[in-house]
């Protein structure tokens, strides 16, 4: 059984349909394999409030370490800027304390994060990809 140390990174939040109808299934399978998980996110404040305490119940149950972060709307390129910083410090600051040995990307934006960690840290892996179907 694996014990690879996972880290997920999602521009997408969780409390998303998207998230909740792709990512968490595929994470929950990837768990149950015996990988150790941890999801970092960027959550949409709205939905966030609505959805919290589902996703977090669907993490728990499925062993995932859910690290979410606020979504920031405006202005609408400079906040995409401040969000991409705050994941990457995010990324950064977890990579310190869990020691992630395979970095997985769902998106462009987020494979920006992931690639810097492989290349600052020299991970052996990093997968990007834009969707499950």
């Amino acid at each position: 059984m694996p014990s690879s140390s996972v880290l997920f990174i999602s521009y997408d939040g969780m409390t998303d349909p998207l998230g909740q109808s792709q990512v968490l299934p595929y994470l929950a399978g990837l768990s149950k394999l015996g990988y150790d998980i941890t999801l970092l996110s960027c959550e949409k404040p709205d939905r966030f409030r609505k959805n919290k305490s589902l996703i977090e119940e669907i993490t728990q149950t499925s062993n995932i370490d859910w690290q979410p972060i606020s979504f920031t709307a405006n202005p609408p390129i400079l906040a995409k800027y401040y969000d991409l910083y705050r994941l990457k410090k995010k990324a950064f600051e977890l990579q310190k304390v869990k020691h992630f040995s395979i970095i997985h990307c769902r998106s462009y934006v987020s494979a920006a994060i992931g690639l810097q960690l492989k290349k600052n840290l020299r991970l052996s892996s990093c997968l990007t990809c834009g969707d499950f179907g």
